[in-house]
């Protein structure tokens, strides 16, 4: 009698249920009981750990286990159409009390298979025989991931259709589109609205970062104010799952960061996103919301509502270092003020986030990147969720490879939908002020030593 490789229980038979993280974190656990060998990589927080497993030969069998065993429930399980009487098959369900989180489970694993339209049918299956079942809220959660990462599909499909410009390979060169400056003086509210905020259109106002703050911070200031606070700094990780691909590297002092800084020793360390009124009240008090996002629904919110506080946020990094493309959370718009040094910054319209191949397996906070899945059969009975439905053999990838996608490399033969994107591109200098409209996926390189200041906003129109 075995142990079932999905949830560790019976005979080898049983259904997985509940998150699929959860249940690649407990075989990893056995594994290391056991003393199976595993790659070294890079210290990265437990999700993107995670994820390596998945990819790995050990963890895509698992998931392909699961995904087979939960076949056998109920013909929702499957991702085909329905066939069965309604009642029969709604019968099916209501007599298994776990069926959310085996649906869970399902969801998934098939997302980190990379198959989201199989996962968007099983949903739609679930939905029209238990249409008030979708409340459970991580079943929703997994389940909004595959509604998003299918429709990301559709809309790719959709653009590449109609594409928004000419591929770059017949372009023979990258064109960027300038972000419109304008004057801070010269820049009314009713006019930013009008022009950057209802459009989504970003806008760098020169000398706009000294509405916040008449004097722009400095590193002396900085440290007098925030030097023995302690903070948790990040790294940039080319496979991490987190969002902007950035993973926790070590705590320190403030004021040790800034000497690191100062004498070329930084390395790849950023302080990233750090919240000024949680963390050094002192230096958050100092800096003013500027006129043209003063109508923020977020401060107008009670005092200790969750995120009335929570910015401004302080962003301190060497020269070179980069975040990767990444969309900021819940979509909201946002600005950045540089305080010293300069940035680069590039964009897409939020229209165009499906060219970059977004991908929801780990997080509704998507990276952008293509997984190839090299398949290998592997026999069982059960019908193929790679959509080979002929056959009794079950489609495992005997490896992984994965490409990032961006509108910097075009004439990538595993990412061609970027080559008709049509990026913009800005430099922010000191003094600067970027508004960014929500939804924008945006990859940002520091071209010096950089110190800014970013606000989430969400615009009262």
């Amino acid at each position: 009698m075995g142990r079932c490789c999905c949830c560790g229980e019976g005979d080898g038979e049983g259904a997985p249920s509940g998150d699929i993280f959860v249940l690649l974190a407990r075989h990893m656990r056995r594994a290391a009981r056991a003393g199976a060998a595993s790659a070294p990589s890079q210290p990265a927080c437990p999700q993107t750990r995670l994820v390596r497993f998945a990819r790995s030969a050990a963890g895509r069998e698992l998931l392909v286990t699961c995904v087979r065993r939960t076949h056998a429930l109920a013909p929702w399980t499957r991702p085909e159409p329905l066939t069965e009487p309604a009642a029969a098959i709604e019968r099916a369900c209501s007599e298994r009390s776990e069926h959310n989180g085996v649906l869970e489970a399902l969801l998934g694993a098939l997302l980190l298979l990379r198959q989201p339209s199989d996962a968007r049918l099983i949903l739609d299956n679930f939905r029209q025989l238990q249409p008030g079942a979708l409340q459970d809220g991580p079943l929703v959660k997994v389940a909004a991931r595959a509604l998003l990462a299918d429709a990301a599909l559709t809309q790719r499909a959709a653009l590449l259709a109609d594409p928004p410009a000419t591929p770059v390979s017949a372009r023979q060169a990258i064109s960027y589109t300038p972000v419109t400056e304008v004057e801070a003086e010269h820049l009314t509210v009713s006019e930013f609205q009008a022009r950057f905020v209802r459009p989504r259109r970003p806008v760098v106002i020169r000398r706009g970062a000294y509405a916040m703050s008449a004097s722009l911070l400095s590193l002396d200031t900085i440290r007098e104010l925030a030097g023995e606070s302690r903070v948790q700094l990040r790294r940039p990780m080319a496979d991490s799952v987190n969002w902007a691909r950035l993973e926790d590297a070590q705590h320190t002092t403030v004021s040790d960061f800034l000497e690191r800084l100062a004498t070329h020793q930084a390395e790849d360390l950023y302080l990233f996103d750090w919240s000024l009124p949680v963390h050094c009240p002192d230096l958050a008090a100092r800096l003013q919301m500027p006129k043209w996002v003063d109508n923020d629904y977020l401060t107008q919110q009670p005092a200790g509502q969750r995120y009335q506080a929570a910015w401004p946020s302080l962003f301190i990094g060497p020269k070179h270092v980069s975040s990767a493309w990444h969309v900021d959370v819940f979509g909201t718009h946002f600005y950045m003020a540089m305080m010293s040094g300069e940035k680069e910054w590039i964009f897409l319209p939020p229209a165009q986030l499906p060219l970059l191949y977004p991908d929801y397996s780990a997080s509704a906070e998507p990276i952008f990147e293509v997984v190839s899945m090299p398949q290998a059969p592997v026999s069982c009975a059960c019908t193929c969720v790679f959509h080979s439905s002929a056959t009794n053999l079950f489609v495992m990838p005997s490896f992984v490879t994965c490409w990032q996608a961006d509108v910097r490399r075009p004439d990538e033969p595993e990412t061609p939908a970027v080559q008709y994107a049509t990026p913009m591109r800005c430099v922010l200098r000191a003094g600067d002020l970027l508004f960014v409209p929500g939804g924008s996926p945006h990859t940002v390189t520091n071209l010096t030593d950089t110190i800014a200041v970013r606000r989430l906003v969400c615009l009262i129109p």
